[in-house]
This record gives C-alpha cells, sequence and structure tokens, in this order.
C-alpha cells in the first residue's frame, strides 16, 4: 500500500495511536475479546477507558499511574498494557498489581501485556503476554470477513502498516548490521 493514513500523519510509531487502535476493535467487534484476547465477551454495560489515570498514596508518597486501557465488565476488569517502541518492566507490571488491588478490590483481575516480541519478555506473574504478531494475524482474519467501508479501509491502513513494522523488525533480527546503517531508527 503506497498511501497510508497513519504513515502520513507520522502516527504509525505512536503508542497511543495503537492504544486507540485497540480501544476501538474492543468496542466495534465483539468477537475481538474472544478471539483475539480469548476471554468471553464483554456484557452490555461494559465501560472501556483509555489512558485511565490513579494516584496512589505508596508510604506517604503520591505516585501517578496510567493504564493504556481499562475495561470495567461487572466483577471483573481487564487491563491491556502496551508497549509498542518499548520493553515491559516487571516493576512497572507490579506498580500496576498494587493500584488495581486498591482501586478495584474483589474484582476479577485479567491482565495483558501486548508488546513487539513476546520472546522478549519472560513474564510477571498472572499477566497475559501477546504481541503485535499476533495482533497481525488476527486482524488478517477479521478483514477477510469484512464489508468494504470506511471501517475496513480504517482498519486495513492500519494492518498494512503493521505488518511493514513487523518485517521491518524481522529484517533487524537477521542482521544487526542494519541498526548501524540508519541512525534516525
Amino acid at each position: 500500500m503506497d498511501f497510508n493514513f497513519f504513515t502520513v500523519l507520522e502516527k504509525d510509531n505512536k503508542e497511543l495511536i495503537h492504544s486507540s487502535f485497540m480501544r476501538f476493535l474492543l468496542g466495534e467487534d465483539s468477537r475481538f475479546a474472544e478471539k483475539f484476547l480469548g476471554i468471553e465477551a464483554f456484557g452490555p454495560q461494559k465501560v472501556i477507558s483509555l489512558e485511565k489515570s490513579y494516584l496512589l498514596d505508596i508510604r506517604g508518597k503520591n505516585r501517578r499511574c496510567r493504564l493504556d486501557i481499562e475495561i470495567v465488565d461487572g466483577q471483573r476488569i481487564i487491563i491491556i498494557e502496551n508497549k509498542f517502541k518499548s520493553f515491559p518492566d516487571t516493576a512497572q507490571l507490579a506498580h500496576y498489581d498494587q493500584v488495581l488491588d486498591c482501586q478495584h478490590p474483589g474484582k476479577h483481575q485479567v491482565k495483558f501485556l501486548l508488546c513487539f516480541d513476546k520472546n522478549l519478555f519472560a513474564g510477571h506473574g498472572d499477566w497475559i503476554v501477546k504481541d503485535y504478531s499476533d495482533l497481525s494475524i488476527y486482524l488478517a482474519e477479521y478483514l477477510d470477513g469484512m464489508d468494504n467501508g470506511d471501517k475496513k479501509l480504517f482498519i486495513t491502513h492500519y494492518y498494512s502498516f503493521l505488518k511493514d513494522y513487523l518485517q521491518k523488525y524481522e529484517t533487524y533480527l537477521k542482521s544487526s548490521s542494519c541498526i548501524f546503517l540508519n541512525q534516525s531508527e
């Protein structure tokens, strides 16, 4: 695809764009929770928040915490922490665990970490790790079943630039010399 909305706007490498796209899918496609996340579909009263912020008092110090995507669905809370261009930090995930325990006591927690390469993360607690390759596979299948229209065009543009990123990443993995060729990347 020669023309892509995301790359033209230079938003393709911004984490918030990826979180916003995920939030869009969560709100648009009832199958997304089941097929991609592997969890039971949401109820009609679900509340999906993007960039949910909390202030937590830890030993007399206020510490701010921002959850990329938070879905409250009855007695269940689902969190998606998105790491598009950074590596997951186990201390950060432990802090999120603490925030969730304080802010949503008694709720069943389902926590996802979406990162670029799940093979680079050893895991932490009960966080379920998915990566952008998993998302790309899901989107390819999802696009096959869609009728043409604005939503399909939007998702196609996202899928296209994500595929390009994944191909570039595979090239970098095969040859570290690519890292030294273009310092701007």
